[in-house]
């Protein structure tokens, strides 16, 4: 299991939890029991994030050591098996991140240390982690999903890379909006690791990548908050670059998400505050701007949230879906500060976007939005043509909820 940093030879030992429950019903999202939460509660978690971000920025700000530096340092000390074990962490990050310098960096030492070690396991992972970032970068998940299973389905990965399999099955479930079937093939992947007499640092780091990108959709911000946290804690042995940033920026948007808003902006202007930094990079920047674009969008200052997300524009992530994230958001903003042509401008680009386009409740949602542009431009019949449609694909998808549900009964019957 996930629990001592020891096994990389590293003298700070975390005992981390990894045991989550999540129970499914046909109607429920996945549920959470039985985290070992004992310093977080309803009451105090708020804080603690608020304080979470503010402490792990300043760290950041103070250290006169790039991020990349102090990953090489550890790199430095440690042995060709671990330097391996590094290195995947860091690509598989990169891969969900779609950093396509880091993800290169990482899959060309990866390959560098494949030719030393001579382990047969290298050459899956690089497919795993491959269609990760092809995935995440070009959308279409659930052919990915049907790819990342077949190769469950081989019998020939290593217990590691079938946990990363798992972990990819996930991801891409996540992104599909099948948040129910993410959480529950996430509890397989953590499962298998408990089975394992030690699951190296490196897996843990991957795990608890996926662990809280899936837990955000659960009702209950605590454990989400202990998933980041854990991240976090695994990290500090670790260093691998970029992780701390991205949950600062998760932080803010859970804090959105759990109607903590005025805690939200605070996180919101810590991470504005970095940008001016030397060390920011492109995702920081476009995090800080879309956090603060999507909480003025929720508290209805349609003008600024719009001006937040132009300043994201020159920082886009290549990721498919967060890029289609902030479109869908920079075209709704508009409307709604009637800048109607900047509206229709941002719209017809939405359609190069899979996310917008593949997942039913997306282009439910797309659809809807066009309806309204479409009564800001003065078009009134045409919207009306579009509601309509939105009112069809709404039919066919409550269709395939009810056909998924009855086919599930019967399975469990």
């Amino acid at each position: 299991m996930c629990a001592s940093s020891k096994v990389l030879g590293v003298s700070r030992v975390f005992v981390i939890s990894m045991t989550f429950w999540v129970s499914m019903t046909a109607t429920a999202n996945a549920q959470l029991v039985s985290r070992n939460t004992p310093d977080l509660t309803q009451e105090n978690w708020v804080n603690e994030a608020i304080t979470f971000v503010k402490t792990t920025s300043a760290d950041q700000m103070d250290s006169a050591i790039d991020a990349e530096t102090i990953f090489a340092s550890r790199l430095a000390s440690a042995p060709l098996t671990e330097q391996l074990q590094l290195w995947q962490a860091y690509t598989f990050d990169a891969a969900i991140e779609v950093d396509q310098a880091r993800f290169d960096k990482g899959i060309s030492a990866i390959r560098g240390l494949e030719a030393e070690l001579s382990d047969e396991s290298v050459g899956h992972y690089l497919q795993i982690a491959e269609l990760v970032y092809i995935t995440l970068r070009d959308g279409h998940y659930q052919r990915s999903v049907n790819e990342a299973e077949a190769m469950l389905a081989s019998g020939s990965l290593s217990p590691e890379n079938e946990i990363r399999s798992l972990l990819a099955v996930a991801i891409f479930k996540y992104w599909n909006n099948d948040f129910i079937a993410a959480a529950d093939v996430t509890r397989k992947a953590i499962r298998a690791a408990e089975a394992m007499p030690a699951a190296p640092p490196p897996l843990c780091h991957s795990i608890y990548t996926v662990e809280a990108l899936v837990f955000y959709k659960l009702n209950d911000p605590v454990p989400v908050f202990q998933a980041y946290h854990s991240l976090y804690d695994v990290n500090q042995d670790l260093q691998l670059p970029q992780s701390t940033g991205t949950l600062q920026f998760n932080t803010g948007l859970l804090l959105s998400k759990s109607g903590e808003m005025e805690a939200a902006l605070e996180v919101s202007a810590v991470l504005s505050g970095r940008i001016q930094s030397d060390d920011a990079s492109d995702i920081h920047a476009f995090n800080a701007y879309y956090l603060c674009g999507s909480l003025h969008f929720k508290l209805g200052n349609y003008a600024q949230a719009l001006d937040c997300f132009r300043k994201a524009e020159p920082y886009l992530p290549a990721s498919e879906a967060r890029a289609a994230a902030w479109a869908k958001l920079i075209v709704k903003s508009a409307v709604e500060a009637g800048e109607i042509e900047t509206a229709r401008i941002y719209f017809d680009q939405l359609s190069a976007y899979p996310t917008l386009t593949d997942i039913p409740k997306e282009r439910i949602d797309i659809t809807l939005t066009e309806a309204r542009l479409l009564e800001a431009e003065g078009r009134f019949e045409d919207a009306l043509a579009v509601q309509r449609r939105a009112y069809d694909l709404k039919l066919l998808d409550v269709e395939k909820d009810i056909e998924l549900t009855s086919a599930a009964q019967l399975d469990y019957l």
